[in-house]
């Protein structure tokens, strides 16, 4: 039987909280029926574009409704200081952020503790229902988006600009796997790293690329000649550990690149149409400065090779290099 977008919420529902079917849910199921029914009515036949634009919206309120649920379940910390050190200040335009004093970084003072990481990003609350709820492709989907807008040929792109021509790649927070995927036919040897066993298995048999379950830093990894990570560093709740562990792993000659949130911009609010997105609490623990790149750079004895790179706003790039002496 054909799910209808109402039913896949509630499998997904299901798989999270281990029923499905409670008196709300049927009674929301009532409830999504009659909206779909009054659409047909209200726009007709022949408007298939505009009933699946309806569909979609309806469907991205109800999963914004089942995320919220789980979210509000993940336990928190507070953060009075900076990764760096630094005092917080107020930032006006999100009260659950502060601004950092000394390197400008945007941290969120509530972040999710280290413990809920692999609930907060299970294949089923962040891939199925919290993509859904922000609109985005699920897991499933996202390898063919992700070659279709670009970032996959720039990645690609920006490797061989930067990086050796052969060697160990390792990946964290692979997702999809997509990149390691197209690195292994190049000729790389990949591993990726996910934290959600779930996730991992499906990626490593749907890439076909090994992908090993655990928390950076604190999982056991080769040496590396190339260390990527994209959309991952601004999750990470101690950011200088992350870049510590990563320059570790480099050979010397060995590059790290890291694709995050970077504020590079004079946006009011910061980046702009991307603010609430950027500035998501559920999920974002520090949104990054340059400044603050450098120094978690220094501190990780790592040559900052640019910072100048950049996909799009929210993807920034920044290219490191470990010494050939070290």
């Amino acid at each position: 039987m054909k799910l209808t977008a109402k039913g896949r919420l509630l499998t997904d529902v299901g798989r999270t909280r281990g029923h499905v079917g409670t008196m709300k849910e049927i009674c929301d199921e009532f409830f999504w029926r009659m909206l779909k029914q009054t659409a047909k009515s209200v726009l007709g036949p022949g408007t298939r574009e505009r009933v699946g634009a309806f569909y979609f919206l309806i469907e991205r309120y109800w999963y914004k409704r089942v995320a919220y649920k789980h979210l509000r379940r993940i336990r928190r910390e507070t953060r009075e200081l900076c990764w760096c050190g630094g005092r917080l200040s107020p930032f006006q335009w999100q009260l659950s952020y502060g601004v950092c004093q000394a390197c400008g970084c945007y941290v969120n003072r509530r972040p999710p503790l280290q413990e809920e990481l692999k609930r907060l990003y299970s294949l089923d609350l962040y891939w199925h229902i919290k993509q859904r709820a922000d609109g985005l492709p699920t897991i499933e989907q996202r390898p063919a988006y992700d070659k279709g807008d670009g970032r996959v040929d720039f990645m690609l792109k920006l490797i061989a600009k930067y990086g050796p021509a052969k060697g160990r790649v390792i990946e964290i927070g692979c997702a999809h796997g997509i990149v390691l995927k197209e690195l292994k036919e190049h000729g790389y040897e990949c591993i990726g790293v996910e934290i959600d066993e779930r996730t991992a298995s499906w990626t490593s048999n749907t890439m076909g690329v090994e992908v090993r379950t655990g928390v950076f830093p604190g999982i056991k990894l080769p040496p590396c000649d190339i260390f990527l990570s994209c959309d991952v560093l601004e999750h990470v709740n101690e950011p200088e550990a992350f870049m510590n562990e990563a320059a570790r792993l480099l050979n010397p000659g060995g590059i790290a690149i890291i694709q995050t949130a970077v504020d590079r911009y004079d946006y009011v609010p910061p980046f702009g149409r991307r603010f609430r997105h950027a500035f998501d609490d559920s999920e974002h623990v520090y949104i990054f400065t340059d400044k603050a790149l450098q120094e978690l750079a220094r501190r990780a004895v790592l040559k900052v090779v640019t910072l100048s790179e950049c996909i799009w706003l929210m993807g920034e790039i920044c290219v490191f290099e470990k010494s050939n002496e070290a």
